[in-house]
């Protein structure tokens, strides 16, 4: 007897309902024999992944259907998406994201009760009468797509201020209005801290100055002054600032903790350029390259407040939120449990996070669509879940809510870039950016892109340390130390309940282990 001829198949295990073993499967030929499987996808359907295995094709308990694939595209079944994380992040490749999804009619209802749910008198009124709610759903309830350029986050009720949407939904003193509400969005540091800068930044001013006049005087009036420096003028200028860096000796950091920080990250750059790390990693480096060798250092500024800086662990703040609603209803089953999402790094402080960050390999051919994913949708969606968890822990106290603020990072190769989440008023979540720096490869532009990145990260550190304190001062001060039943504590207290995130409908997520 002969052997029938091997083809793949897609193979789904399903409980049997009786025990005759029948299994319905979808075999597909494949007529390409250079057909490269290391360049092939296993099919992944939203129910889980597709076993590809061989099979007999005369197999009698078997009922196939056959489809020609001789342009190796995968075909899988058509289901309905399952609901899960909020922020829909399931790996670190760009074709992992779930950026786009069209909202489904369950969607559109639950987005419609959220708005319907909010107070008209605690709403955000602009001095004009537009409540900002009411624009932001308007516009919202438009867009069939949670995606970046048709809806920003409006399903969520975050309003990022640097989406360029608004433009065409708010008139331009509006925006005005709504990104100069309690100006205040990152703390300073102090003079000592900036009167290193100053000095570092006179050292290469000082060094370009020399060169300028060593060049005017060495040429005559009709050749043009080089300004280019030289490698061997970018080690001498490395040693200077070693020097200043180093002058005062070692800083003690139980005294001066953001100032030891500052040098000893400056020491460590410094390295990295005298060695020509910089250059590689920029070049040639992966995204693992790019957090070991540089963006870890800002991690450290942390340390001093006594937080946890945690990298690519589940984050307690989306899981909370993700399962708040799970109860025994009688009408339905108990809902399946969203597992965690894993962003690249969280702060953590006595069960509250309070900063989350992305990094990532950027573009070579500009702004990638992971770098527009994660820092337009998944990043502010993290940071809301972390605002709404915190608020949480203090009983949605209004006073805290307005008081918090939540950092985020967005790293994609040497650039940065810094998003402030608060609640200024009524129950929207705003978000102001900083401009995004780069950390140049050539010394002596460290003024331009190294120096605001770091002082950047010294401020962002200020502002978790004043959202820690807004905790800590409430759990311990202000908490009401006499329980009794919810109702008859709500009527002592002023609460501010945001609304909840728009969910997204996933196809595998990444889980915490």
């Amino acid at each position: 007897m002969s052997t029938a001829p091997l083809r793949n198949i897609e193979l789904r295990t399903t409980s049997p309902s009786n025990n005759n073993n029948n299994t319905t499967i979808t075999t597909t030929s494949n007529d390409n024999e250079n057909n490269d499987p290391g360049l092939t996808s296993t099919p992944i359907d939203n129910d889980g992944p597709v076993t590809t295995l061989p099979i007999a094709s005369n197999n009698n308990n078997i009922t196939s259907s056959e489809t020609p694939n001789n342009n190796n595209n995968a075909t899988t079944s058509s289901t309905k998406p399952t609901t899960s994380s909020s922020s829909g992040k399931r790996s670190r490749s760009s074709s992992a994201k779930t950026d786009s999804y069209e909202m489904t009619p369950d969607m559109k209802e639950e987005y419609k009760r959220a708005f319907e749910a909010l107070d008209d008198d605690k709403k955000w009124c602009l001095a004009d009468g537009t409540r900002v709610e009411d624009v932001i759903y308007a516009y919202g309830a438009k867009c069939d797509y949670e995606q970046i350029i048709l809806s920003s986050l409006a399903h969520s009720f975050i309003l990022d201020t640097g989406d360029k949407c608004w433009e065409s939904v708010f008139t331009s003193s509006q925006l005005k209005e709504i990104k100069s509400t309690d100006k205040k969005a990152l703390c300073e540091y102090d003079e000592s801290i900036k009167n290193m800068f100053s000095e570092l930044t006179n050292v290469i001013k000082d060094a370009y100055n020399r060169k300028l006049l060593s060049s005017s005087t060495a040429t005559t009036t009709t050749t043009a002054i080089s300004t280019t420096t030289t490698e061997e003028e970018e080690q001498d200028l490395l040693d200077e600032l070693w020097e200043r860096i180093t002058k005062s000796g070692y800083i003690n950091p139980c005294k001066a903790y953001d100032l030891y920080w500052l040098q000893n990250t400056m020491v460590d750059i410094l390295h990295l350029y005298r060695f020509r790390v910089l250059e590689w990693v920029s070049k040639n480096g992966s995204e693992m390259d790019f957090v070991n060798r540089v963006w870890s250092m800002l991690d450290k500024v942390f340390d001093g407040i006594m937080i946890e800086t945690r990298r690519d662990n589940g984050s307690v703040a989306t899981t909370f939120i993700d399962n708040q609603e799970r109860s025994v209803t009688g009408m339905t089953a108990i809902a399946a449990k969203s597992p965690s999402i894993r962003p690249d790094l969280v702060l953590y402080k006595n069960g509250v996070e309070y900063r989350v960050a992305e990094c990532g390999k950027g573009d070579n051919e500009g702004t990638g669509k992971k770098e527009i994913v994660e820092t337009n949708l998944h990043c502010p969606k993290v940071m809301k879940s972390m605002l709404l968890h915190a608020a949480s822990k203090c009983d949605n106290d209004k006073g805290v809510t307005r008081a918090l603020r939540i950092i985020g990072f967005t790293h994609f190769d040497l650039r940065m870039k810094v998003l402030v989440m608060d609640n200024p008023n009524g129950y929207v979540c705003r978000i102001r950016s900083t401009p995004q720096y780069e950390i140049s490869t050539i010394p002596s532009h460290m003024s331009s892109g190294l120096f605001p990145i770091l002082k950047l990260t010294l401020k962002s550190k200020l502002t978790v340390q004043s959202s820690i304190k807004t905790v800590h001062d409430y759990l311990i001060l202000e908490k009401n130390n006499e329980p009794d039943v919810e109702y008859i504590m709500d009527e002592n207290r002023e609460r501010l309940v945001l609304p909840r995130l728009q969910k997204s409908p996933n196809k595998k997520l990444k889980t915490s282990v």
